[in-house]
């Protein structure tokens, strides 16, 4: 497929590019929307723990037993549950300063949703809704794209180094020596290093075409997955191979990521091992419980790298694991049939 990786290169800088203005403009309207109330709710807070609050409970033992005292620390509770029920903290996060509010643009995007940062006023949620109809379509079809363009630049690479090392091989082939010689014992010699050979590459590309000459384009559905909406074609042997090719290679790539992330929010969060992963399951799943979320300005960097690299793999394995076991499904109806 000559060709197929620049023309591709410019497809996903494009739209990347309209994505990152998309975004961008996105997190600038959320904290427009929603700063202003974040600073009131503080705001409100600092007033009324200065109305009620008397500084002696906490320095003399002797107004600690006062019913002064005790009723304070009562209210205090409450008025922190109150205050802390719609999101809000009682110390200033941040949440929805223009950083804030870019990650919480990438987590609605993607459907993860932490839920620990949502729109409070009405301008807010409206926009939520108006905002979320081109957002979410618009990153499934990026994260896709990326995943894909990866795997291209890959398989490109390796093409291209297998050439050199092709070219370098036949200018030291002793003279005299039978035609295609070179290339058989380049072939024996790099055949077990070899990641992908030139024939898997075809079959990868083809793979990828087979779906979209039989009607089988991939669509995100606003979860993480790609939907297939006609799986009845007969899937060609060629195109079988590549489809093995291609879940071992996602496969491979989604394991390295979760390995990655874990390792990195085990030192940045102090998390353990399996709360790290168990985070980046639940964020490549775009479950999103919660539980567990990005609170650094580091931890959030991060974590917009991790899912801007992680969702579009997951996503596509997702969808080649689904037509493996909808080709097994239907083999077996099939021999259960004859």
């Amino acid at each position: 497929m000559p060709g197929a990786p620049c023309s591709t290169s410019r497809h996903v800088l494009g739209t990347c590019g309209f994505a990152g203005v998309w975004f961008l403009a996105g997190a600038a309207v959320f904290a427009h929307l929603e700063r202003p109330a974040e600073l009131d709710q503080r705001f409100l807070f600092k007033q009324m723990e200065t109305m009620y609050g008397f500084d002696g409970c906490d320095k003399e033992p002797f107004f600690k037993e006062m019913d002064l005292c005790k009723n304070q620390r009562k209210f205090d509770l409450v008025l922190q549950a109150f205050f802390q029920q719609n999101g809000n903290e009682l110390e200033d996060q941040r949440k929805w300063t223009w950083f804030g509010s870019l990650f919480f643009v990438i987590t609605f995007a993607t459907s993860v949703g932490y839920g620990n940062v949502h729109p409070v006023t009405d301008a807010g949620k409206v926009f939520t809704m108006l905002f979320g109809v081109v957002s979410i379509p618009l990153m499934g079809y990026l994260l896709i794209l990326l995943s894909r363009w990866s795997l291209m630049l890959f398989f490109a690479k390796q093409e291209a180094g297998s050439h050199e090392q092709s070219s370098r091989s036949g200018a030291h082939s002793p003279a005299g020596a039978p035609p295609g010689l070179p290339g058989q014992e380049q072939r024996g010699l790099s055949a077990a290093p070899a990641l992908a050979s030139r024939s898997d590459r075809d079959r990868f590309f083809r793979f990828f075409e087979f779906y979209s000459s039989e009607g089988q384009s991939m669509t995100y559905d606003g979860a993480s997955t790609l939907q297939h909406p006609s799986a009845l074609a007969p899937m060609p042997q060629d195109t079988r191979e590549a489809q093995r090719l291609a879940f071992s290679c996602f496969l491979f790539v989604l394991c390295a990521v979760m390995a990655a992330s874990a390792y990195s929010f085990h030192f940045q969060k102090n998390w353990t091992w399996i709360e790290g992963l168990y985070f980046a399951a639940c964020t490549l799943l775009t479950v999103g419980f919660g539980d567990f979320a990005p609170t650094t300005v580091a931890s959030k960097c991060f974590t917009v790298v991790f899912i801007l690299c992680g969702l579009g793999v997951t996503s596509t394995f997702i969808a080649l694991l689904t037509k493996r076991l909808d080709h097994l499904a239907r083999r077996k109806g099939g021999q259960l049939r004859g």
